[in-house]
């Protein structure tokens, strides 16, 4: 074969050549750009999936504990249940005035007042709870002298708050031995109100 033909037949291999290698090209590029449209289509949809909701917009229900709490006023009735009585009475009436703190939660705490102890002598410690359903369990805790002897005694309550013509009521009402050695133990029943504000 002639060098010219030789040649001829080189450039002919060498440009079929780089037909198909251009021809590879193209198509390898075609298919990265397939792919690539897939890993970007794929991202999209994983993303939209973990993409979290929008955060609520409602409005937390507001506790009506916090209404409880302010001056509760009524009557305490103490009967009396031994060999004690009150002032020489069997019935004893008095005015209370009670302060009520209720958290949300509906903690109770109380301080209590009554008409007959002006100097504040009288200084019970109240606590409880109280459940949506205004069903109250209060717990009174009183240090007292009891013949010679410090005594605490302490008086378990429960009942239900209604709500009727704007205001609160409760009545509740318990046994409680103030000087057990004494025999001095009464019937306590309180009977009181508050405005609703």
């Amino acid at each position: 074969m002639k060098p010219r033909q030789l040649l001829t037949l080189a450039c002919l291999l060498m440009g079929s050549s780089l037909v198909s290698c251009q021809s590879s090209q193209a198509q390898a590029d075609a298919r990265a750009t397939e792919v690539a449209a897939e890993i970007f289509a794929t991202q999209t949809v994983v993303q939209a999936l973990i993409t979290p909701s929008p955060t609520s917009t409602t409005t937390p229900t507001k506790s009506p504990f916090p209404e409880l709490s302010g001056v509760w006023r009524g009557s305490l009735t103490t009967t009396r249940a031994g060999r004690c009585s009150i002032a020489g009475k069997n019935v004893f009436e008095d005015d209370v005035m009670m302060a009520w703190t209720v958290s949300d939660s509906g903690e109770i705490s109380i301080v209590e007042a009554v008409a007959s102890d002006p100097e504040g002598l009288y200084e019970p410690v109240w606590s409880g709870i109280v459940d949506g359903d205004l069903n109250v369990q209060l717990h009174k805790v009183v240090d007292t002298i009891c013949g010679d002897e410090a005594h605490t005694y302490t008086g378990d309550y429960e009942a239900t708050i209604t709500k009727q013509n704007g205001s609160y009521s409760l009545e509740m009402e318990t046994t409680e031995a103030w000087c057990p050695m004494m025999e001095c133990i009464f019937d306590l029943h309180y009977s009181i109100s508050k405005s609703v504000e």
